[in-house]
């Protein structure tokens, strides 16, 4: 099961979405990160030339990061904006900023397109499979869970060749153990065979005499 979820705001213009955006963010104060979808057609309208429109944003809003991922949400035509900072107005405009941007660059060019929006109810059991395999990171929290996984599998094995090292290490313990007791009942019996040596020779010099 996929740990994604998207939340769409159904609004005629950007009045309507920042009032539905700031109602969303609102509810959670303590929240300094937001990943957002924008359509690949509109990524440049955020990036600029060699990413000079992000650095200003970063610079004139203190934010700690702005990143648009590289690769595309599977099945889809869009790509996740991530900002972050220590200041949560701060990243409010900026969103602001960057729609109000993208309208204005819409009103002045036909950018109607039919794009696949990102949906994670949409991925079957191949396309999760798919990602987890390539570990493609496209900016969505299914990429945290495979990294949970394989920090949990290292983990894993770290326990797991402890466990063996300590099995072996018992195996050596005993095997040292039985041949040091084979070694002195080996010299006890070196002992006794030469002690019943001495002891005919003793008796049969007695003899003798």
């Amino acid at each position: 099961m996929i740990n994604e979820c998207v939340l769409t705001f159904n609004v005629i213009n950007l009045d309507s979405f920042l009032h539905a955006f700031n109602s969303y963010w609102n509810l959670f104060p303590n929240n300094n990160e937001i990943r957002m979808l924008i359509p690949q057609y509109n990524i440049s309208f955020i990036m600029g030339k060699l990413g000079e429109t992000s650095r200003l944003l970063a610079k004139r809003f203190q934010l700690d990061q702005i990143k648009v991922f590289t690769n595309l949400c599977p099945k889809s035509d869009e790509r996740i904006l991530l900002i972050n900072g220590k200041y949560r107005d701060c990243i409010r405009d900026c969103i602001e900023e960057i729609y109000f941007n993208i309208e204005e660059k819409n009103k002045n060019e036909f950018t109607h397109q039919d794009i696949q929006l990102y949906n994670p109810a949409n991925l079957l059991i191949d396309d999760i499979n798919k990602i987890m395999i390539t570990n493609v990171d496209y900016g969505g929290f299914m990429q945290n869970r495979i990294r949970s996984l394989s920090v949990n599998d290292s983990r894993l094995h770290i326990i797991e060749d402890e466990e063996y090292l300590e099995i072996i290490l018992y195996l050596i313990l005993c095997l040292f153990v039985g041949v040091k007791m084979m070694m002195m009942m080996m010299i006890y019996g070196m002992k006794m065979m030469i002690g019943g040596i001495f002891e005919r020779i003793i008796q049969k010099l007695y003899n003798v005499k």
